[in-house]
């Protein structure tokens, strides 16, 4: 699978925005919906770097976006500056 170093920079940095809050049950309700928010984005940015199928195959958005990066640090999943179309 070949994905865009742009896509890969979203999808990391997203993740790490993320990873940032607070437990779920901890979070205040503007955290909540903070959370939510940056889940749903995650989610998107992970649509579009890989497919539908293969973003709905995890569990949760964190979960396909950590497979995405540490696919493209393992070099399982090709990170390149531009897809041929």
């Amino acid at each position: 699978m070949d994905i865009t170093l742009q896509h890969f920079e979203q999808i990391d940095s997203q993740l790490t925005a993320v990873l940032r809050f607070p437990p779920f049950q901890a979070m205040s309700h503007a955290q909540c919906k903070g959370y939510i928010s940056a889940s749903n984005i995650l989610l998107d940015y992970c649509i579009d770097a890989t497919s539908y199928d293969f973003a709905n195959s995890f569990s949760n958005a964190e979960e396909c976006a950590a497979a995405i990066v540490a696919g493209g640090l393992l070099g399982t999943i090709n990170v390149v500056d531009e897809v041929s179309a």
